[in-house]
C-alpha cells in the first residue's frame, strides 16, 4: 500500500500506473485482502488486476518450497502483464528489512559475493523504490496518511527461514548490538554490489580469453586459467557452469571447488555436478558438458548430497549421516546391514553421484588401495555385457564406492579412525 501511494503521488499524468495483486490461494484472508486492494484502486482510479495462482501444485510438481514456488509464480504474473514491453517497469515493495533478511539468509547458507549483495534495487525492468526504507518507516508513513494495510498472517509465525531471521535474529541485533544495523547492512550491500560489478567485469574479460566454447561443451584453458587471481578463477568457473547449465540456483561453492580441484589432478579425472553437468580434466584444460551427451540413451547422473533422498531411474537412493559411536577399537562397525544398505567413512568421500557405468570407472578392491577396472570386474563376475551398462553405481568421480546389488569399494570403508558415517540405501 505504501508503494502504491508513493507511486500514485509521483506519477501524475505522464506515467500510467496499474496494479497486479497475486492471490496465492494459501491463506484464509487472501480473498478479503484481494478485494481490499481492488476497492482501494477503484477509489484512486488505478486499474487493478487480481491474478490467482496455485502455489501448492507448483511446489509439489517441481519439488520446491512454498516460498520459492510463490515467488516464481508472482514474477511470472508480473512478466506476463508487462508483455515484454521495454517501456514497462515492474515495481515491487521490497524494503530495507527484506534486504537485511536476504543478506543474512544468503550468508548463512554459504552464498557467493553476488548473494551477499542482497536484493538489487534495479534488475532489468524491475525496480524497488522502497529498498532504502525500513519497515517501521513504511508503517509510520501509512499511519500518518491514514492508509490501512493488511498483514500476512503467515509472516507472524516462525515456519519459514526468513521469519526466523525477521522475528529473532534482526530484533536481537538492533536491540542489543546496534540500533542502526539495518541501515549499516544496507550501506554494506551497496558497497558489495559495486565491488561485485567491478569483479564481474574482470571475470567477463578473463572468460573471453580463457574459455573455449564448442557446440556441446565448454573448455577452460589451463595455462591461462592458472594466471588469474583466485577470485577471478572462481567467478570464471561460476560463469562457465552457468552458461553450460542455464542456471546457478543449486550451485554452491563446493561444486566450484570440485571443478577447480580438477586442474590439479591427472588427465581423465571427472566430477559429476548439478544439472547433469560433468566436468573432466583433459589435456591442457577442464571441460564441462551435459551427461546426457556422454551417456546417450541412459538416465543422467544425479548428484548426491547427504542427508538426502533421491530418485534415480525408478530407484530411491537415501543418504543418512551419523556419528561413529558404534565403532569398536578394532574398527568393527556394530550395526546390522542388508544387501541394499552400505556404510562408508564420510570423510573419505568427495562429491558423490549415482549413474550408470562410464569409461574409466574403477573400484578399489582391497584395503591396500588396489584398483580394478570396472569393466574387468564385471567380466570376472560373469555379468553379461548387455547388462553391465544398466547396473547403477555410486561414484566419487571415476572411483566406484558401491555397485548396486553387488559390492562396495574398499576405499571408503569404515575403520577405527572414522568420525562420520554415511549410510546409503538403494531400494
Amino acid at each position: 500500500m505504501c508503494l502504491l501511494d508513493v507511486l500514485y503521488s509521483l506519477c501524475g499524468d505522464k506515467i500510467r500506473l496499474s496494479v497486479i495483486h497475486v492471490h496465492h490461494g494459501l491463506r484464509e484472508n487472501a480473498d478479503m485482502e484481494a478485494e481490499y486492494v481492488r476497492k482501494y484502486c477503484d477509489t484512486i482510479n488505478v486499474p487493478c488486476k487480481v491474478v490467482k495462482v496455485d502455489v501448492k501444485s507448483k511446489a509439489e510438481a517441481e519439488g520446491l518450497s512454498t516460498e520459492e514456488a510463490a515467488r516464481i509464480l508472482r514474477y511470472e504474473a508480473f512478466y506476463r502483464e508487462a508483455c515484454d514491453d521495454d517501456t514497462v517497469c515492474i515495481a515491487t515493495a521490497h524494503n530495507m528489512d527484506d534486504q537485511a533478511e536476504t543478506m543474512l539468509h544468503n550468508l548463512f547458507r554459504g552464498s557467493s559475493l553476488n548473494g551477499l549483495c542482497g536484493i538489487k534495487p534495479i534488475r532489468d525492468n524491475i525496480i524497488r523504490p522502497l529498498l532504502c526504507v525500513s519497515r517501521k518507516e513504511i508503517e509510520d508513513y501509512l499511519s500518518e496518511r491514514n492508509i490501512k494495510y493488511c498483514t500476512d498472517e503467515s509472516n507472524l509465525t516462525d515456519d519459514y527461514t526468513r521469519n526466523k531471521l525477521r522475528h529473532n535474529i534482526l530484533p536481537y541485533v538492533t536491540e542489543n548490538i546496534n540500533g542502526g544495523a539495518l541501515r549499516n547492512m544496507f550501506s554494506v550491500s551497496e558497497d558489495l554490489a559495486l565491488a561485485h560489478d567491478y569483479l564481474k567485469g574482470e571475470a567477463d574479460r578473463a572468460f573471453v580469453d580463457t574459455v573455449r566454447k564448442n557446440e556441446n561443451s565448454i573448455e577452460i584453458i589451463m595455462d591461462k586459467y592458472e594466471l588469474l587471481h583466485p577470485y577471478i578463477q572462481s567467478a570464471l568457473l561460476y560463469k562457465a557452469f552457468g552458461e553450460m547449465s542455464g542456471a546457478l540456483k543449486d550451485v554452491e561453492k563446493k561444486h566450484i571447488r570440485i571443478i577447480a580441484d580438477l586442474f590439479k589432478k591427472q588427465v581423465g579425472r571427472v566430477a559429476d555436478l548439478p544439472y547433469g553437468i560433468r566436468a573432466k580434466r583433459t589435456y591442457g584444460c577442464v571441460s564441462l558438458r551435459h551427461m546426457d551427451e556422454v551417456t546417450e540413451g541412459l538416465s543422467p547422473a544425479v548428484v548426491l548430497t547427504a542427508p538426502g533422498n533421491y530418485d534415480f531411474d525408478g530407484k530411491q537412493v537415501i543418504l543418512e549421516l551419523t556419528g561413529a559411536d558404534n565403532i569398536s577399537d578394532t574398527g568393527r562397525f556394530n550395526i546390522d546391514t542388508n544387501s541394499s544398505t552400505k556404510w562408508f567413512d564420510y570423510d573419505k568421500i568427495g562429491m558423490l553421484c549415482v549413474r550408470y557405468p562410464d569409461a574409466g570407472d574403477y573400484i578399489i578392491i582391497s584395503e591396500k588401495g588396489d584398483k580394478k577396472d570396472l569393466g574387468k570386474y564385471f567380466k570376472d563376475e560373469k555379468v553379461p555385457g548387455e547388462d553391465r551398462k544398466r547396473i547403477p553405481v555410486i561414484c566419487d568421480g571415476h572411483s566406484v564406492i558401491y555397485i548396486y546389488g553387488m559390492r562396495d569399494g574398499a576405499g571408503a570403508r569404515i575403520d577405527k579412525d572414522t568420525k562420520n558415517i554415511l549410510k546409503i540405501t538403494v531400494q
